[in-house]
C-alpha cells in the first residue's frame, strides 16, 4: 500500500471536508510531499492520517487508551531522555545519527546521564580476580554479562545506596564491568578503542564500534528499558535491575533479533539472496530486521549505520548479498533494514559474528538503562498497571 495518500482519498480515510483536512495540515498535525514539480498536487503521510484517526478512536474510549499503551500505542510515562518522532531519534533533543557522527560513546553516555557531554574519568571495574572471567567465559555473551553483574552485586556495598549520586557511581561501575567482562582486560583507552583492539588486534575499527555503541545506546520505553524502570521503581539495587534488562535483551524479538538476522544472513551466503527470501516466506517466517513500527520509512540507525559500513571494506561476498537484498526488500515488501541488520554486518566484519553483535548491542544498551534507572528513581511511586480480568465471573460464596 502507498505510503501517501491524495487529498480526496485522505479526506474521505478521516470522514472530513479537505478545508478541514487543509486546516490539519497548517497545524503541523498532518504532513504533505509534493507529487511533482509540475502538478505542484500534494499528497499526504499515510502514517500521519493512521496517527490521527487512532487519536480520533481513542478520544471516544478512554479505557482502550491504557489497553493500546502496551502495545506501540500511547505514552505512559514522562521521560526526557530520548524522542522517536516524524521517524528520527533523539537523544535530549540531539539527533541520534548526528551524535554518531560527532561524539564518543563516552561523551554520550554523559549526555543521557546528566544532561552534559563532559565524559566521566575512567573508573576501573570492581572485579579483574584471577580465574574468575573463566568461570563465565564458556556462557552466552550476555548470560557472561549477568554473571558478572551478579558477582560484581556481592562484592559493591555502595550500590545498596539509592540516591542519584551513589546510581551515576555504580552505573559507572557496571559499564566497566561489562567492558572486563568483554575483553578480559581493563585497560585505558575509551570503549570502541578497547573494543577494537580486543576484536581484530588494530584500531581501525573502533570508529564504526563508537557509532554502533552510540546508536544502540537509547530507544525510548524498549521492552528492556521498561523492565529496568519498574525494577528501580520497586527500590531494587543498579546491579539487579540491569541483570533485568539484560534477560529481557535475550528476548528474540529484542536484542534476540541480531542471532536470527545472522542466521538469515548465512542462508543468503550460503544459498543466494533471492532464494532464502522464498525459502522463508514460503516456512511462514518474516524476514528477521525489517520491520520496525517507530519507523514505518526506515529505521534511522540501520540506515546510518549501513552507509557507514559501505565505506569499509567489507567482505565481498556480504556486499553482494546487501546489494541484492536491499533493493529486493524495498520494491518488493516496502522493507528497510533495521540497526539489527547493521549489528549483524558489522560483527562479521570485526571477525566474530553474533557475540560482538550482542555485545555492542548489551553495552550500548546498558547506559540507556542508566539513564533510565537515574530518572525512575526520582520518581517515589511504584511502577503497578491494573489488569483488565477477562476471567469467569467471580462466585460469591454462600456461608450456609
Amino acid at each position: 500500500m502507498s505510503s501517501t495518500l491524495s487529498a480526496e482519498e485522505a479526506a474521505q480515510l478521516l470522514g472530513i471536508s479537505r478545508a478541514t483536512l487543509y486546516s490539519y495540515v497548517s497545524r503541523g498535525m498532518i504532513r504533505s510531499v509534493e507529487q511533482s514539480s509540475k502538478t505542484r498536487e500534494k499528497r499526504y503521510l499515510k502514517e500521519d492520517l493512521d496517527a490521527l484517526l487512532q487519536h480520533k478512536e481513542q478520544r471516544k474510549n478512554p479505557a482502550e487508551v491504557v489497553k493500546s499503551a502496551l502495545h506501540w500505542g500511547s505514552p505512559v510515562l514522562d521521560t526526557s531522555i530520548s524522542l522517536i518522532e516524524q521517524g528520527k531519534l533523539f537523544y535530549r533533543g540531539m539527533e541520534a545519527t548526528g551524535l554518531a557522527a560527532t561524539r564518543s560513546f563516552e561523551e554520550v553516555a554523559a549526555l543521557l546521564w546528566t544532561g552534559d557531554f563532559t565524559p566521566f574519568p575512567a573508573i576501573r571495574p570492581l572485579l579483574m580476580e584471577d580465574g574468575l572471567l573463566e568461570q563465565f567465559k564458556k556462557l552466552p555473551i550476555l548470560s557472561r554479562y549477568q554473571g558478572v553483574l551478579l558477582h560484581a552485586q556481592s562484592q559493591d556495598l555502595s550500590a545498596l545506596d539509592l540516591k542519584p549520586a551513589s546510581l551515576l557511581k555504580t552505573g559507572r561501575n557496571i559499564l566497566a564491568v561489562l567492558g572486563w567482562a568483554t575483553t578480559g582486560q581493563a585497560s585505558e583507552g575509551s570503549m570502541a578503542e578497547q573494543l577494537s583492539l580486543f576484536w581484530t588486534g588494530k584500531q581501525d575499527t573502533a570508529l564504526l564500534i563508537n557509532q554502533a555503541l552510540v546508536l544502540c545506546a537509547e530507544h525510548e520505553l524498549n521492552i528492556s528499558a521498561f523492565t529496568v524502570r519498574c525494577a528501580v521503581s520497586a527500590g531494587t539495587d543498579l546491579y539487579a535491575s540491569i541483570i533485568t534488562g539484560l534477560s529481557s535483551l535475550q528476548g528474540r524479538k529484542h536484542g534476540g533479533m541480531v542471532p536470527r538476522v545472522d542466521r538469515f544472513l548465512q542462508d543468503c551466503l550460503r544459498d543466494g539472496t533471492r532464494q532464502s527470501v522464498q525459502h522463508t516466506l514460503l516456512r511462514g517466517e518474516s524476514i528477521p530486521g525489517f520491520q520496525q513500527p517507530l519507523y514505518p520509512s526506515g529505521d534511522p540507525r540501520g540506515k546510518f549505520m549501513l552507509e557507514q559500513l559501505q565505506q569499509h571494506l567489507l567482505d565481498p561476498a556480504l556486499q553482494t548479498v546487501m546489494q541484492e537484498l536491499l533493493p529486493l526488500m524495498h520494491q518488493e515488501f516496502d522493507g528497510h533494514p533495521t540497526i539489527d541488520w547493521a549489528l549483524a554486518l558489522l560483527a562479521r566484519h570485526l571477525g566474530h559474528p553474533v557475540q560482538a553483535g550482542l555485545a555492542l548491542f548489551a553495552l550500548g544498551r546498558t547506559t540507556g538503562w542508566i539513564a533510565h534507572a537515574l530518572e525512575q528513581s526520582q520518581d517515589a511511586r511504584l511502577i503497578r498497571p491494573r489488569a483488565s480480568y477477562v476471567g469467569p465471573v467471580p462466585q460469591t460464596s454462600n456461608p450456609d
